[in-house]
């Protein structure tokens, strides 16, 4: 698989090392709509079960405890050659009293850990409820099973991400928008823990190659009289020649 891209990504030192196969080419232009941008987009199958009630109550939303008020967190959707996997984003903000100057991150695709991380702050029995909405999440999400949005945009790979609104420091706001985008740089969301480098370009080669490249082409129709002539048959082929008199 040949990639065309700006950016580079994790997996992109696979590409040669079986050869370059130029049959199948991954034009990697990442694309981000969000509200700020003016083009809010969320794919249904995502929409169906955050939203299954009411479009204005997210069924699956935690309660984290946060150091820092400037902390955040968000939950985000990888779609990958037509599966599905949920991931979250914990961030520290280093305190304003402390001389730390970078951000803490975490990002896992796992459970447990993401329940380590989902506590409440007074009570128990809240803990356990979002314990329990976690895993029907998770297994929602492992059941998708629909390729409608990998052929809307015509991609191997997009991100669905939740932000939390606006961070207040001191000096300034930071917005943490929703976004959707479209050949995401996975690199930036540790996505090596579900594949490594050549098992993920392995994927895109063959999801590309496989179920995008089998989409039905419009079928062009041909006059039958241009059909006889590519067969070099011309009016006379199967018609008796006329007699001269």
């Amino acid at each position: 698989m040949l990639i065309l891209s700006r950016f580079k990504d994790y997996y992109d030192s696979s590409m040669g090392i079986d050869g370059i196969d130029k049959t199948i080419v991954y034009e990697r232009q990442e694309e981000v709509y969000s509200s700020q941008n003016g083009n809010y987009h969320m794919p249904d199958e995502i929409y169906k079960i955050f939203y299954p009630k009411s479009k204005y109550h997210n069924d699956y939303d935690f309660d984290i405890i946060k150091k820092n008020p400037d902390d955040f967190y968000n939950m985000f959707i990888v779609g990958f050659c037509g599966k599905f996997y949920f991931g979250m984003k914990f961030v520290e903000v280093p305190q304003r009293w402390t001389t730390d100057t970078a951000s803490k991150e975490f990002i896992t695709y796992d459970t447990e850990e993401m329940k380590s991380r989902i506590q409440d702050k007074r009570r128990y029995m809240s803990k356990t409820k979002d314990h329990a909405k976690l895993d029907e999440l998770m297994a929602e999400i492992k059941n998708l099973n629909t390729q409608d949005t990998f052929r809307k945009f015509n991609t191997p790979v997009f991100i669905f991400s939740f932000g939390d609104g606006m961070s207040h420091r001191t000096s300034h706001c930071v917005y943490h928008d929703t976004q959707f985008i479209v050949n995401p740089c996975l690199k930036a969301y540790d996505f090596y823990k579900i594949f490594g480098s050549f098992i993920c370009f392995q994927e895109i080669a063959m999801y590309i190659g496989g179920v995008l490249g089998n989409r039905e082409k419009d079928i062009v129709q041909v006059a039958d009289k241009y059909k006889i002539a590519q067969h070099g048959f011309d009016k006379w082929s199967f018609r008796k020649m006329p007699e001269k008199k």
